[in-house]
């Protein structure tokens, strides 16, 4: 039993030390769940974005077509 005590401090590990890499892996799991929702919001505004300009293009496509004067379509004329 001496020896068992005698021995117990090179048997024992600091359960500290695995709460701490535990933690540091949470945080970065973390940052990159953060990470990822921000890169979606960005790619949902660059696709509105260009959604929208579509629609305006697509009007003022249809505005060409009809004969329609805009003030786009003067820049935009062959003539």
């Amino acid at each position: 039993m001496k020896t068992d005590f005698e021995n117990l401090q090179n048997t024992i590990t600091n359960p500290f030390t695995n709460v701490k890499v535990w933690l540091k892996y949470e945080v970065l799991e973390i940052d990159a769940i953060l990470e990822a929702i921000e890169k979606r919001s960005e790619l949902e505004k660059r696709r509105n974005a260009r959604q929208t300009k579509r629609m305006d293009d697509l009007k003022e496509l249809n505005n060409l077509e009809n004969d329609k004067f805009t003030l786009g379509s003067v820049f935009m004329s062959k003539d």
